[in-house]
């Protein structure tokens, strides 16, 4: 069995489109939640190289 491994690449700004409206979807901030962020994005980000899985509270 072959397998074909394909990658996107947006080489140039221009090609950004936005996306279409989410009906119904909110951002909305939630107290007491900094933690729970930086223990996901430390194992979620540090497998991908984020910078931000290393964040501290400074």
């Amino acid at each position: 069995m072959t397998r074909t491994t394909t990658h996107l690449e947006m080489t140039d700004p221009g090609e950004l489109r936005p996306g279409r409206p989410v009906p119904a979807m909110e951002l909305r901030r939630e107290a007491g939640l900094t933690a729970l962020a930086r223990t996901v994005q430390a194992r979620v980000g540090a497998a991908h190289g984020w910078r931000s899985s290393t964040r501290t509270d400074q």
